[in-house]
């Protein structure tokens, strides 16, 4: 696959999981925030790896998205004290990209 960019990844995305509303709003200067119930965000930073899209919450963890072709972002990974931990497919979230 060709490698992403950061105009590939910048952008809104949300997810709905019961009566919950996820949103992250990816922003160009490589910093995230991320609602919950459009509460106040929580603020991170992201970066591109390789093809995958990290998200670093906390300075031990790290979630990793992959980029869909339909523009969509699906949280794939874990990395916690350098572990790369997969998710199976009923683990995986998936984002939409609204704006």
């Amino acid at each position: 696959p060709k490698p992403i960019s950061k105009e590939d990844v910048v952008g809104t995305y949300e997810y709905k999981r019961d009566t919950d509303t996820f949103r992250m709003v990816i922003l160009d200067n490589f910093v995230l925030d991320h609602y919950v119930n459009h509460q106040k965000p929580s603020i991170a930073n992201w970066s591109i790896v390789g093809n995958d899209i990290h998200i670093a919450h906390l300075i031990v963890n790290v979630s990793v998205y992959r980029i869909n072709p339909d523009k969509s972002i699906t949280f794939i990974a874990g990395i916690k004290d350098g572990k790369r931990t997969d998710y199976s497919k009923e683990h995986q979230s998936t984002f939409i990209k609204i704006k």
